[in-house]
């Protein structure tokens, strides 16, 4: 025998994936998986690009007429010219945009992706003050947010490496204004101002929310500045913490008037549709005493003569 192999019996080699007939069906498992083109999908990066652009510009021009008509319908629209910062006093006029020109300045700003809420929800105990400590990853910058409940003054505290901190001072927001801006941060994208009746006068701070990301910045008639970002899980703990303890009263009648609704009976319950009988009370009667049997005589023994079966026959007296 040789120990050549055998090379009679051909190999057919396996088609490449470019051989395939276009015609052959794919698997149900790899068609599950495909994702259909959309209409989207189809524009060009540039179209959506341009398209978010002006999307977002239209925001901002909305907010910037919004915070305009309030301001003149609060009487400060004539302080403008005069007494606002120069950012502002080119935003109102629709010189600049105020998110690119606070993006550009602080640039870097820390993120911040951790939340300490002290207490965590209003309560018979927090009488004087709530805490709210956001920091970042590492732990060298953090953003203490304190309110005051007495005098809902809320002070907003940026620390840098635990060394260096800049505290800002927002006096009681009215009700309104507190309201309104907790509608604004709830949106994707916008631009919502925190300050009281005195605007630029006193401490004031700016926040710039885009695709649910928030850059907060805070500024001082004292020319100090101080900027920080905001994770989106981080915004949302943050909002509701200040509703919760800004309209605790409201929320607390809120839920007192809502109505109780009863739990559903679980599926597999099947009401009996038969009428129960109805329960008749009877008192117990001693049923009466059952007779006595008659004694049985003995059965007399079997003679010798007897043919009969070993067994004596039942028989009654």
């Amino acid at each position: 025998m040789s120990d050549q192999p055998d090379n009679s019996k051909q190999i057919t080699p396996r088609p490449a994936v470019f051989d395939t007939p276009a015609d052959i069906p794919l698997p149900p498992e790899t068609t599950a998986k495909m994702v259909p083109v959309t209409e989207e999908d189809s524009i060009p990066v540039e179209q959506l690009i341009k398209a978010a652009r002006e999307l977002t510009q239209r925001i901002t021009n909305d907010d910037r007429q919004r915070v305009v008509k309030e301001l003149k319908d609060g009487g400060t629209q004539l302080n403008i010219r005069t007494k606002a910062p120069l950012e502002l006093m080119e935003f109102f006029t629709g010189e600049v945009d105020l998110d690119t020109e606070l993006a550009k300045r602080y640039a870097h700003a820390p993120l911040l992706s951790q939340a300490s809420l002290r207490p965590s929800k209003p309560g018979p105990d927090v009488k004087r003050k709530a805490v709210a400590i956001l920091t970042s990853q590492d732990d060298a910058a953090m953003v203490t947010v304190d309110l005051f409940l007495e005098t809902q003054v809320l002070e907003v505290t940026f620390t840098l490496g635990s060394m260096v901190s800049m505290r800002f001072t927002v006096g009681a927001i009215e009700v309104g204004e507190r309201q309104r801006w907790l509608e604004l941060m709830r949106r994707s994208s916008g631009i919502a101002f925190l300050w009281t009746k005195q605007r630029w006068e006193e401490d004031y701070l700016i926040f710039v929310v885009r695709e649910n990301f928030a850059r907060v910045y805070a500024f001082s008639p004292k020319r100090v500045e101080a900027a920080a970002r905001i994770t989106p899980d981080i915004v949302a703990k943050l909002v509701d913490w200040l509703e919760a303890f800004w309209f605790h009263d409201k929320l607390t009648a809120k839920r007192a008037e809502a109505p109780t609704l009863l739990r559903p009976p679980a599926p597999d319950f099947k009401p009996d549709t038969q009428p129960m009988p109805p329960v008749v009370n009877e008192t117990s009667k001693p049923e009466p005493p059952s007779p006595k049997p008659a004694p049985v005589a003995d059965a007399p023994a079997p003679s010798e003569n007897d043919t009969t079966d070993s067994e004596p026959f039942p028989f009654e007296w």
